[in-house]
Parts: structure tokens; sequence; C-alpha cells
């Protein structure tokens, strides 16, 4: 049961259509690794196996009828707890949301995902409000990395990465303002994609506003385009979503690479790369060499002065330029700057670090 539950959902749907596959086993394959390891990971704010056990089964019976519901009749998926989920409470990683709610309503996304059949197993954790990240709450507490446990997954979609590592689930929901899918799949060697803006549909509005877009988190590319393809389109309740397109994303080919520049720096000049780190980016590094045109070039790097800044019990590195070196900086910095933050003639841009300590990670 533990390879049904890091199968893709690809393979899981060809299993259920030639009937090698149910998806109660597959169901109950995540179900199981919830059981086993959720206790140290602390991905989910709660689980139903009843219910999830209930659905499989009505999917398992359209499958043997070979009536599937949608595109993704019968696959274990999970809900990020910022994402609205009919018939369980949103608490938003926070103790400030009654749970004593109707809670009618699915958000978009959710909502076409049971639609094409989805078996819901849970939700996910999130930092309260999801503004963070790590993912750690006065609600749940801190979830950890599948990887290593005394590592953070990541966030704010954190539970939603350290799930889909773990096997907890097959497909996964996220969002992501600055970072909150790419930071967690980074961390936990997952596939994250934050869709371009309006094309995945939001309701209610992220307290983030318009740089807060939804996304899939899986094991796999070929996962992720199943996901968009069902979650994309437009819905009235957006004001800013996208209308509705033929485009596939399961039908996009692989792109050829030859004759492509790839720009790569270790270091950008004046960092200091933990050698493990460096050995295994290397490594991906390699695997381009024989698709792009390459070539070993020095480019010059603002060099900047460092300050620890301290937020939120995490020390995180900021850089400081001052208004007069502004001139001197390249025109994204400057862009940057006009656009976000300008504080008593400094400049802060602030770097989450990699692999920080769970331990540190306490909520507010």
């Amino acid at each position: 049961m533990t390879d049904l539950a890091f199968i893709s959902a690809v393979d899981l749907l060809e299993g259920y259509k030639k009937g090698k596959i149910s998806p109660v086993e597959a169901t109950r394959a995540a179900l199981d690794q919830i059981e086993k390891y959720d206790h140290i990971l602390n991905a989910f704010v709660f689980t139903d196996p009843d219910a999830a056990l209930a659905s499989a089964r009505q999917s398992e019976d359209r499958w043997r009828r070979g009536e599937p519901l949608g595109l993704l009749d019968g696959v274990p998926t999970t809900v990020k707890d910022i994402m609205l989920m009919k018939g369980y409470p949103t608490l938003k990683g926070s103790r400030l949301v009654d749970p004593a709610g109707q809670w009618e309503s699915d958000s978009p996304a959710v909502a076409r995902l049971r639609e094409h059949g989805c078996v819901f197993i849970g939700k996910t954790t999130t930092p309260e409000f999801g503004w963070k990240g790590v993912t750690d709450s006065p609600l749940s507490g801190i979830t950890r990395n599948p990887w290593d446990s005394d590592k953070t997954p990541g966030g704010s979609s954190g539970g939603a990465s350290a799930a889909c590592a773990a096997g907890m689930g097959v497909l996964h929901t996220g969002s992501d303002g600055g970072g909150s899918i790419r930071i967690p799949a980074a961390l936990t060697g997952i596939f994250g994609y934050k869709a371009s803006f309006g094309r995945v549909p939001v309701w209610p509005a992220s307290a983030f506003g318009t740089v807060s877009h939804v996304g899939p988190m899986t094991r796999t590319v070929s996962d992720a385009c199943l996901m968009m393809d069902v979650m994309k389109g437009y819905d009235s309740r957006d004001w800013y979503a996208l209308p509705n397109t033929d485009d596939k994303y399961r039908e996009i080919t692989p792109a050829d690479l030859k004759g492509r520049k790839i720009a790569y720096s270790a270091t950008l000049g004046y960092a200091k790369v933990d050698s493990e780190v460096l050995k295994l980016v290397e490594q991906a590094v390699d695997v381009f060499r024989g698709w792009v045109q390459w070539s070993k070039k020095w480019i010059p790097v603002l060099k900047v002065r460092y300050r620890p800044l301290q937020l939120s019990g995490i020390v995180v590195p900021g850089l400081r330029l001052k208004m007069r070196q502004m001139k001197r900086c390249p025109y994204w910095i400057r862009g940057f700057a006009k656009s976000w933050s300008v504080d008593q003639g400094f400049l802060w841009l602030i770097i989450l670090t990699p692999q920080l300590p769970a331990q540190n990670l306490g909520g507010l």
C-alpha cells in the first residue's frame, strides 16, 4: 500500500480504467500514510476518513460502470485550509475564526475538483492567514518536513507540501502570494505551480489581494497539468477571473531546448552557499549542459551590506541600500523600490533562508 500512496494521478487513473486499482485502495493508502506519519509531520488541520472512503466507494462504482465523473474521479486530494470547502470550517490557521459556521460553499477551485470526482481526505495546515514562508500557527502548531522533521516544509502551503511528499494524498491545492507554493515545493522536493493571475478563479478574495494566486502541488508535472485543466476558467465570483479557453495543460509538449541559453550563478558574487546545497544544485545544472548553449561568463553583481532583521522569531538577512546608491542599482531593483517599500531612506529586500529549524518556528 505504501507504493500505491506515491503513485501519480495519471497512473492511478489508468489503473482505475483498466480495473487494476480501485479508488478505495488508493484512498486507504493515503489514509494509512496519514495515520503513520501525521503525528510527526502535523500536515493536517483535520481529516475525515469515513467521508473519504464513502466518496471513494462511489467513485469505484462509477468506474465499474465505465462512467467516471470527470478527469480526476477517485483521486485522493487535499485542500489548503485557506480555501473554502463545503461542510467543513475554514479556519486559516487562526483561533480568531469561529468553526461553528454554516460552511455551505466551496471555493471555485475546490468546487471544480469536486465536480470532477476528487476524493477529499482533509484540509492541510497553513500559518495564520497564510502570511509567511514557514508553516506554524497558534491553531495547529508546527508542521514539519518529511525529509527531516527538524526542518520546516516551507510555507504558507507547508501542510500541502508535507502531505504531498509523504504520500498523504495525490493532489493538493496551494495558494501563493510571495512564494507560498514555490517555497514549500522547493523545500520538500515536489512540483508546485503558481498559476498566472486570474487563470484559477479565487473566492473569497485573498487578504493579499491580487498577488495571491491558487495553484496545484503534486509529485509530477503531469499531475499538476491535470489539476490546472480542472481548476482553470471563468467564475463570476472572481472579478479578475480570465475567460475560459480551449487550451489544455495536459496536452502541452516538452519544449525543445536546443539553442536556448541559461544564466546560472552559484553565489551571485557574494553569497556563502552550503557545500551540500551547492553540490546538489550543480548536479541539476549538469542536466542542462547537453541540451543548451553553455558558456561561463562573469556577470558583475551589485555589492550590498547585510543587516539582520528580526521577523517573528526568525532571523533572516536583509539587504540595505542607501537611496544615493539607487542610481547604480539594476533597473529591476529600482522598480521594486518604487512599487513596494522605501522606508527612511532604505530599501529592504527580505530573503527567506532554506532549511530553517522547525523547532525554532513557534507561532506568535
